[in-house]
């Protein structure tokens, strides 16, 4: 279906408002944003397990804490790579947080024979390990 961005992120959070214990959501490449996680967390934070969430350009790394904080038994999480920083990374290594066994970082290029990216600190790596 061809629909506007506004419509499919309305629609979303429908679903997401009138869902009460999903375990697993797959919305990559979709045009998902930090208020429709705000309230996919909001209903699902105690069933919530698995998040794929990559190639979606209008969540931030705020977007992603606001999971980490509240779906305590989130265990596996894909994103993509410029939502890396060293503040999230320190986020979900941290005991308060998520416990994930699988953290799945997609690293996408927009411009071809792009090999640097931003970096992250040894340190946060570390921890996360």
């Amino acid at each position: 279906m061809d629909v506007s961005q506004a419509h499919f992120v309305s629609a979303l959070t429908v679903v997401f408002v009138n869902s009460k214990s999903l375990s697993s959501i797959k919305i990559d490449d979709t045009p998902v944003d930090d208020p429709s996680l705000k309230v996919l967390v909001a209903n699902n934070s105690d069933t919530l397990k698995l998040l794929k969430m990559s190639s979606c350009p209008h969540v931030s790394p705020a977007g992603i804490l606001c999971v980490a904080d509240q779906c305590h038994g989130l265990r596996e999480l894909a994103l993509n790579c410029h939502l890396l920083s060293d503040e999230l990374l320190l986020a979900l290594s941290s005991e308060k947080h998520v416990h994930l066994e699988h953290l799945r970082i997609n690293v996408i290029s927009e411009n071809p024979g792009q090999t640097h990216f931003h970096t992250i600190k040894r340190s946060s790596w570390e921890a996360m390990v």
